[in-house]
């Protein structure tokens, strides 16, 4: 699983657009970008916003403070090493939509709802499957063509077992530049694929707020290296 800011970077690469953001390790750091910001802990867990791990800030005498305190701070027992700093978004539109297999049917999907946002489980979903050697945008999606192609294309180029954001919005940022943004993402990338891009890099992943021990890294290094696995 990706962190937020390297499924953003993903996805900015393969042409969908992220809000301007700045990513920090201290909260010392200066920031560059222009307020309102949003202050979102890089974490592996859901449900950030509720644990506090989003803030909105609109003073800039309270962006150290609240650095300071996340910084410090742990999300659902996970700790907070990395905060992602991002301009806030004028939202006209929010949508869910995410790219996934489904094991009921043996078949790739995507799923959108025209209610994205946080607890969007209680709310109804749309679905529908994908032709995994001819994928297309399904005619019914209400969603520009040309975007969900793209992120289509990414989840299949990339390997990926889960591409989800959440929300997807339409509006507009500080610079008044209108537009479709993804606010969030959720990024699972098949570990089996390793071998086929050279071009991840990701740092390992801590586990329940802790980084892997010696024996789950070279685990995981078996399971790149040898299809039976560990």
């Amino acid at each position: 699983i990706l962190y937020e800011h390297e499924g953003k970077d993903l996805l900015l690469r393969g042409g969908v657009a992220i809000p301007q953001s700045q990513l920090i390790t201290k909260a010392a750091a200066k920031i560059k970008l222009n307020l309102p910001l949003f202050i979102k802990a890089q974490v592996l867990s859901g449900k950030r916003a509720v644990a506090g791990g989003i803030v909105e800030v609109t003073a800039e005498a309270k962006i150290l403070p609240i650095l300071r305190k996340m910084f410090g701070h742990k999300i659902n027992g996970e700790a907070v090493e990395k905060i992602l700093v991002e301009e806030a978004i004028s939202t006209e539109q929010s949508w869910y939509v995410s790219l996934s297999y489904d094991t009921t049917v043996r078949r790739p999907v995507i799923s959108w709802s025209n209610a994205g946002g946080t607890d969007i489980e209680t709310r109804e979903v749309e679905t529908r499957t994908l032709d995994p050697l001819s994928p297309v945008v399904p005619e019914d999606l209400p969603l520009p063509s040309e975007l969900i192609q793209k992120l289509i294309n990414l989840f299949f180029k990339q390997d990926c077992l889960l591409l989800e954001i959440n929300p997807l919005v339409y509006g507009s940022n500080v610079a008044r530049e209108r537009g479709w943004y993804t606010l969030d993402a959720k990024v699972k990338l098949d570990d089996n694929a390793t071998g086929r891009h050279p071009e991840w890099s990701y740092e390992p992943r801590s586990v329940a707020g802790r980084i892997p021990t010696e024996r789950e890294i070279a685990a995981k290094q078996i399971d790149q290296k040898d299809y039976r696995g560990t």
